[in-house]
């Protein structure tokens, strides 16, 4: 498929040229100018033949193309059949028709997909919802978090997860984001914030920019994959079934893969207190002794401890606790400073601190495990656990529309049945089954190395990091090899599941004809703006080689998808010839009108000259975008 997608690619592309350019072409033909030439890509053809007296060529480069019509370049006021022997009104119509014919068909290509039901997407990307935010935005500090939605930007309705890529890129250094608070714990109500565009922190391209948002809300369904359902020891003892959904993970409704990383890598536990006579779930630091300036008497009973909990060949040192002075019953004295504040949290992806415990609070059961003393807190913080809440019922939602997904996608989070299931957690009254909901057995989490090891297949582990270390030993220039091996140290570090085949579920996105139109349209906006305001590279942007990568790309995920970037690209190929920029065909346009405003006409032979500069120019930015299209496609090849 893939061979047969570049070759599907390059084909569409070519027919988007030939259709402008036939545009072009049937309106000479019609307004009696003569036609010398009809080609199909740049250089010398390879293959030419005549008919009707137009000489119809391929070119030799398989980009662009043209219609020569007679008297373009000089004597066409004495050719009868010349174009530039036709009126300004007749001119715009030649000029105009060609981008007008792309026009059509991006309408068309549209009209196509929605009558036969849309493109199938996953429902993240169709999303408003939040999924993730950046702890360290401004998002974050005022108010958004995972659930709540985002509107739109600079008044810009939010239509799926590319627009929140587009805002942060495009919009310029500041950006207004309306969020409608949805997060089933807090008041509804609506928030204006205004954000300044920063560098992307899970990209290493300082370039790539983002408001905040990182990651849109999606499904998270487990479904083992096939021919493997003993995939994970995790899964096996957890209780968890096909089809479940992960709502709630240590004391947080879930809304997306970054958040449950989040959560796996924080470094925190999940505790069940009481407090006052009322239980509380807070997420607390798990740290090691060493770590933590424990007084001496305190050190001692953690020592005494130690040995109670049956912890005998584990240093001191290397035992792990929290940064909180409890007595032998579990109850909260006082706060432990710890010797690096900076160690609280581990991991690529941090979540911010938001929990303490209080002098007085009871610790009852830790990662859903119940415990009566010290010692026993002691033993069941030295591997970390994480509780799940599933819900198990009518999660089938593929197939269905993004709207209706989106109804569906809500509803869990604020039953009542639930909320009672999560308060009994830890507690002696715990619930395992309320209603849909499902609190599964704690699971340990792993590295990817421990996951594979329980698998029998260390040796792909093995071969990996074998590769791995050889990519390592190319790079020449030390610090970008020290940021590599730091990369792959973090990567192996971070923690997971286990529970393989957590996927997000498929959605029918299908919008009218003409909401996909000036959704296009408004992107394209967006990028002119941003490019001329300075606030995108041009380096961002899709040269030949890129496009017939996404193109190939495209193809490969249905035909649906395919046909609607070969919408996306003519309706692109329509507006970008619209510009008044000498060459394109918006130039033309302009200069006749003014010639049929003033009756003041240009020569042909000095358009000709002011065209030569930019023609270099497109050409030097031509190959510019071409080497960043090369630099995007080798780097997805090999990461």
């Amino acid at each position: 498929m893939g061979i047969v997608s570049i070759i599907l690619a390059f084909i569409g592309l070519g027919f988007l040229i030939f259709i402008h350019e036939l545009g072009h072409y049937l309106m000479a033909r019609r307004a009696g100018i003569r036609v010398e030439t009809f080609s199909i890509g740049m250089g010398k053809p390879f293959y030419w033949f005549l008919h009707k007296g137009v000489r119809i060529q391929l070119g030799s480069i398989p980009f662009g193309g043209y219609v020569k019509m007679a008297g373009e370049k000089g004597g066409g006021e004495e050719d009868p059949d010349g174009l530039f022997a036709k009126s300004p009104w007749t001119r715009i119509k030649v000029a105009f028709w060609g981008p007008l014919a792309n026009i059509l068909f991006a309408f068309f290509a549209f009209s196509i997909i929605w009558a036969t039901g849309g493109r199938e997407k996953t429902f993240g990307e169709t999303s408003s919802r939040v999924g993730w935010v950046d702890p360290s935005s401004e998002l974050y500090v005022k108010g958004v978090r995972p659930g709540d939605r985002i509107v739109s930007y600079n008044g810009k309705p939010i239509r799926g997860m590319q627009d929140h890529f587009y805002a942060a890129m495009t919009l310029g250094p500041s950006v207004q984001v309306e969020v409608e608070k949805l997060h089933p714990t807090e008041t509804p109500e609506n928030l204006l914030i205004d954000v300044a565009p920063y560098s992307h922190p899970f990209s290493a391209d300082k370039g790539l920019l983002t408001t905040g948002f990182l990651s849109p809300a999606s499904f998270l369904i487990w479904t083992p994959p096939q021919g493997e359902q003993k995939l994970s020891i995790a899964a096996q003892e957890s209780g968890i079934k096909p089809s479940d959904r992960l709502i709630w993970v240590d004391g947080e409704q879930i809304f997306s893969q970054v958040q449950l990383g989040s959560l796996l890598n924080d470094g925190c536990q999940l505790l069940t207190v009481v407090r006052s006579g009322k239980v509380l779930h807070v997420h607390i630091p798990r740290v090691l002794v060493g770590e933590l300036r424990l007084p001496p008497e305190v050190r001692g009973e953690v020592s005494d401890w130690k040995y109670e909990s049956g912890l005998h060949s584990d240093r001191l040192n290397q035992i792990w606790f929290i940064p909180y002075n409890i007595n032998s019953e579990g109850v909260v004295e006082t706060e432990i400073p710890m010797i690096d504040l900076e160690e609280r949290t581990k991991g690529a992806v941090k979540s911010p601190l938001k929990d303490v415990l209080l002098p007085n609070d009871r610790i009852i059961a830790v990662g859903g495990e119940r415990v009566s003393s010290a010692p026993q807190v002691l033993k069941a913080l030295q591997e970390k656990r994480v509780t799940v809440v599933v819900h198990r019922g009518d999660n089938d939602v593929q197939g269905a529309d993004s709207f209706e997904a989106d109804a569906l996608f809500s509803s869990p989070y604020s039953s009542d049945h639930l909320s009672a299931l999560v308060r009994s957690i830890g507690t002696d009254q715990q619930i395992e089954k309320l209603g849909s909901f499902v609190l599964l057995k704690p699971i340990i989490p792993k590295t990817f190395s421990e996951l594979f090891s329980e698998m029998g297949r260390t040796h792909e582990v093995v071969a990996a990091q074998e590769k791995e270390q050889e990519a390592l030993e190319k790079i020449e220039d030390p610090k970008s090899r020290a940021a590599a091996e730091e990369s792959l140290q973090l990567r192996d570090s971070q923690l997971f599941l286990g529970l393989f085949g957590v996927h997000d579920v498929s959605v029918f996105y299908n919008p009218s004809p003409v909401e996909m139109f000036w959704s296009v349209l408004n992107q394209m906006k967006q990028t002119i703006c941003g490019l001329f305001g300075g606030y995108l590279s041009p380096r961002y942007m899709a040269g030949p080689v890129g496009i017939v990568h996404i193109m190939h790309k495209q193809l490969s995920v249905g035909y649906k998808e395919g046909l609607f970037w070969l919408g996306l690209i003519s309706l692109n190929l329509a507006v970008l010839n619209l510009l008044p920029l000498p060459v394109l065909d918006g130039s033309h346009i302009l200069l006749s009108f003014v010639e049929m405003v003033t009756g003041v006409r240009l020569r042909p032979e000095l358009l000709e000259k002011i065209f030569i500069p930019f023609i270099l120019l497109l050409i030097a930015f031509f190959i510019y975008i071409t080497y960043h299209d090369l630099v995007r496609v080798f780097s997805n090849l090999f990461s």
